[in-house]
């Protein structure tokens, strides 16, 4: 009873990283198309955009990839055809260990945008600058 507890404890867990990624995703989505939108002007930072809407890209693939498993394991484990207690733990700890790495690269995209957001403010200045 104790690692079934334990297997449901994972579980939620893993249930509320998959959330926490997706609402991460869109803040990443929204303020990558802000910046977008921001710095139409700027052509010299297109490449960088690009690079960043494709790991973003990638990564909600990912996180599509790791609800459709925990979907599917839900699924097994209901009908109960196949079920199997220690294969269930197995895959959970698969999709937390998926799911904080997802979390990682989520964080590591967030500093990335604000990053080029610092490079796109400064820019402008530099240019009224010289201007003088």
């Amino acid at each position: 009873m104790a690692t079934q507890a334990f297997h449901s404890f994972n579980a939620s867990e893993l249930e509320r990283n998959i959330e926490k990624l997706k609402e991460t995703k869109h803040t990443c989505t929204f303020k990558l198309n802000l910046l977008r939108d921001g710095a139409s002007s700027s052509p010299t930072h297109l490449p960088t955009f690009d690079n960043l809407e494709n790991k973003l890209f990638n990564i909600a693939h990912q996180i599509y990839e790791l609800e459709a498993s925990d979907k599917e394991r839900k699924k097994v484990r209901l009908s109960g055809i196949g079920s199997n207690q220690d294969a269930d733990g197995h895959e959970i700890r698969v999709g937390l260990k998926g799911s904080v790495m997802l979390i990682g690269r989520l964080d590591d995209m967030l500093e990335d945008i604000a990053r080029l957001k610092f490079k796109l403010e400064g820019e402008p200045a530099a240019a009224n600058v010289s201007s003088l």
